[in-house]
């Protein structure tokens, strides 16, 4: 991913520590995940960020926010992992 120290200083923009979480403050999705804007391209907030610091993620990866909170960023709070696994753990920590 290509991108520069004034994506970095805005993205921190849209940034607020709420507790143990770093919140996405800017525009949600519908499904209430963070959306950062580069180059005239959506991305969602915490991989955008997750991919800055770790590189790319393979498009069959997605990332778990461990908090359960889908607009935080912080990267201790996200763990790549398969969709199959987000959704069970998902499942599990809903007591099903």
């Amino acid at each position: 991913m290509v991108y520069s120290k004034s994506d970095v200083t805005r993205f921190k923009s849209h940034v607020r520590v709420a507790g143990e979480c770093w919140v996405w403050v800017g525009r949600l999705n519908d499904h209430g995940y963070g959306e950062f804007k580069q180059n005239g391209v959506k991305h969602r907030a915490h991989r955008w960020i997750y991919q800055v610091v770790n590189g790319d993620l393979p498009r069959d990866i997605v990332l778990d926010h461990l908090c359960r909170n889908r607009a935080c960023v912080r990267l201790s709070h996200l763990e790549a992992t398969t969709a199959e696994e987000n959704i069970r753990r998902g499942t599990n920590r809903r007591g099903r």
